[in-house]
């Protein structure tokens, strides 16, 4: 789910990013999220398999992070 979830805000920030697959390599995707978030000038200064579990601290910073970056992306601004 946080793949799935990750990869979702990752398209909403404007980027194309592939759903992931059942079957497809998690380390290779955790990864490519890694990638992305380093894309957007966010750092990532824990080991990936971090955010292999799917939950945890680190899981929470990095959805935190795409999700500033995609109402960043879409113009979103806090109304008083």
């Amino acid at each position: 789910m946080f793949c799935t979830l990750a990869a979702w805000l990752i398209n909403k920030a404007g980027r194309h990013f592939e759903q992931p697959q059942e079957y497809d390599d998690p380390n290779a995707t955790i990864s490519n999220i890694l990638s992305e978030l380093r894309s957007f000038g966010r750092s990532a200064d824990f080991p990936p398999s971090k955010l292999k579990s799917g939950y945890g601290e680190h899981v929470c910073y990095v959805l935190d992070c795409l999700a500033e970056e995609a109402l960043k992306y879409i113009g979103f601004t806090w109304k008083r």
